[in-house]
């Protein structure tokens, strides 16, 4: 990882988690690609939400939050900030 060779402090979150999960099954081990990959990433410097690694859109629309056409709107940004912010703290430090 680039950030941690340089010593860069991070955290990532994601919008989809449909890249590992199908429905509410992990299908990590589907091939020898999709397990190389999932085994790379150091899923302590992620921010899921939920239990299931749930990607932001999947909580606005699973918490009913106000959507554009194809995106949550600034109530679930806001309240997503909220939620992240602890555990962005824990990992990159004092803000």
């Amino acid at each position: 990882n680039i950030l941690e060779k340089k010593k860069i402090p991070y955290m990532f979150t994601l919008a989809d988690n449909s890249l590992f999960y199908q429905e509410f099954e992990l299908h990590k081990d589907q091939d020898s690609f999709m397990t190389a990959l999932y085994n790379e990433i150091d899923f302590t410097k992620w921010f899921s939400f939920g239990e299931r690694m749930m990607g932001f859109n999947q909580w606005t629309i699973l918490n009913d939050y106000p959507r554009g056409t194809t995106h949550p709107l600034d109530k679930a940004h806001k309240d997503a900030t909220m939620l992240m912010l602890p555990t962005f703290k824990k990992l990159i430090g004092g803000v």
